[in-house]
C-alpha cells in the first residue's frame, strides 16, 4: 500500500513539472513573435519617413533657385575655404621672409648693435708693435680698388653657427637668421663691419712675425701702421702654406672670412682655421 501511494505521488509530480515546462515554452514563443512584429513595424515607419523626407527635399530643390542652392552649399564648408586661403597666405609670407632674410640686416636692438661696433679683440697677450722710423707714404686715406673675387654668395647656416661659436666663444651669433647673406667687402670698407661676420678681400702689403706670441700679422692696403685691415694667423697654421710665410703671403690677393673686430682703432680678424683663408 505504501509503495502504491509513493508511485502515485511521483506520477503527479512529473505531470506538474511537464505542465510548467510547456507553459514556459509557450510564453517565450509569444514574446519572440511580439518583438519581431514590433521591429517590422518600426522599420516600416522609418522607411516611410525617409521616403517622405527625400520627396520633400526633391520638391524643395526643384522650387529653390540655382543661385540660392550654390550659396547654401558654399556656406556649408566655410572652414575648408578659409583653411586653403590661410595656407596660401602662409606660403606667400614664408617665401617673402626667405627672400628678405638674404638682403636685410640681422634683427637686434640698438644697445647690442653699439656693443658689436666696439667689439675689441681679446685673445691672450697682444704685442704693441712700434712703427718703424722711416718715411712712409700714406695711402690708406684714399680708396684703393682691389680686384674683386668671382665667388658664389655665402649664406649663414647651422654649420657656420656651430663653427663660429667654437672659434669665438665670447661672442653671440644668435641674432643671424638662417639664410642671411654674408657681406663680401674690400679691405678699405672693412671698418664698416666691426662686430659682424664678413668676407674681406684685398692684397697683403706687409707680413710681420711676432716671436713673443708666435703669430704672423698680415697687413692689407699698406704697411703698418697705415694699413686698412689686418689678420692674425698662428705660426703653426701659417707654416702649413710655406716654410717662409712672410715671403709667401706678401703681395698675394686673399679672401678672408671671419668675425671682424677692432684693435688699436684698426679692423682685424683672428684666423682660427685655414678654411677661413682663400686665394684668388
Amino acid at each position: 500500500m505504501k509503495n502504491l501511494s509513493l508511485l502515485l505521488a511521483m506520477f503527479f509530480l512529473a505531470l506538474t513539472v511537464e505542465a510548467q515546462n510547456a507553459e514556459r515554452i509557450k510564453n517565450s514563443s509569444e514574446k519572440k513573435s511580439s518583438y519581431s512584429t514590433e521591429r517590422k513595424s518600426s522599420n516600416h515607419l522609418s522607411e516611410k519617413s525617409t521616403k517622405n523626407q527625400s520627396r520633400v527635399a526633391t520638391e524643395n530643390r526643384s522650387t529653390t533657385p540655382i543661385s540660392t542652392r550654390n550659396n547654401t552649399l558654399a556656406s556649408r564648408r566655410p572652414d575648408v575655404r578659409q583653411e586653403v586661403k590661410n595656407d596660401k597666405q602662409m606660403l606667400h609670407s614664408n617665401s617673402s621672409m626667405a627672400s628678405r632674410s638674404r638682403t636685410s640686416n640681422p634683427v637686434a636692438d640698438a644697445r647690442k648693435s653699439d656693443l658689436r661696433k666696439s667689439y675689441t679683440s681679446n685673445y691672450g697677450t697682444r704685442v704693441q708693435r712700434v712703427a718703424p722710423k722711416t718715411t712712409l707714404v700714406v695711402h690708406s686715406k684714399n680708396y684703393k680698388p682691389y680686384r674683386k673675387p668671382s665667388l658664389s654668395n655665402l649664406f649663414w647656416n647651422v654649420q657656420m653657427y656651430r663653427n663660429y661659436r667654437l672659434w669665438y666663444p665670447d661672442f653671440n651669433f644668435g641674432y643671424y637668421p638662417s639664410g642671411y647673406q654674408i657681406h663680401t667687402v674690400s679691405a678699405f670698407d672693412s671698418y664698416r663691419y666691426i662686430g659682424e661676420v664678413a668676407r674681406i678681400y684685398g692684397r697683403v702689403s706687409e707680413v710681420w712675425y711676432s716671436g713673443q706670441t708666435n703669430e704672423y700679422y698680415l697687413y692689407f692696403g699698406d704697411r703698418f701702421p697705415y694699413h686698412q685691415f689686418s689678420i692674425v694667423l698662428q705660426a703653426r697654421d701659417a707654416k702649413q702654406y710655406s716654410y717662409d710665410p712672410i715671403r709667401y703671403f706678401t703681395n698675394r690677393d686673399l679672401l678672408v672670412t671671419g668675425l671682424v673686430s677692432i684693435y688699436d682703432q684698426k679692423p682685424e680678424i683672428f684666423i682660427k682655421e685655414n678654411s677661413q683663408i682663400k686665394f684668388y
